[in-house]
């Protein structure tokens, strides 16, 4: 098996919770959609009417809450995937330097040893690797 069991268990949590984000906002927009259009104007005071505008006040903010987490959630993905990268890069680098120059297999581009060198260093100081 080239994948572990706990990275496939956690894939599918990751999307589960995705999915479940994703319709819960969509499911408090729709709610505040159908709130806002059935809403009939009144005087605010101590009724119902100013309870129920709250309440739709209360949706809105989750809702611009929700699409932020969305939001901080792909932002996340895309550092972890850029840290992830760059340590995987680096590895390789040091892995396969010998003081001789290397060739990418996959574009053809030959790289020095004081490249190799250079890319090693802005790897590790653009990402600190413990």
């Amino acid at each position: 098996m080239s994948e572990k069991r706990s990275l496939i268990a956690f894939e599918h949590y990751r999307a589960g919770e995705q999915r479940f984000e994703y319709f819960i906002t969509g499911i408090s927009t729709a709610l505040c959609a159908y709130v806002g259009q059935t809403l009939q104007p009144q005087k605010f005071g101590f009724n119902p009417y100013t309870l129920e505008v709250l309440s739709v006040g209360l949706v809105v903010a989750s809702i611009v809450l929700s699409f932020k987490r969305i939001e901080s959630g792909i932002l996340i993905s895309r550092l972890n995937h850029d840290l992830l990268h760059m340590a995987e890069v680096r590895g390789e680098l040091v892995s396969s330097f010998q003081g001789q120059p290397i060739i990418n297999k996959l574009t053809g581009d030959v790289m020095t040893p004081a490249q190799i060198d250079e890319r090693v260093k802005h790897i590790e100081r653009s990402f600190p690797i413990r």
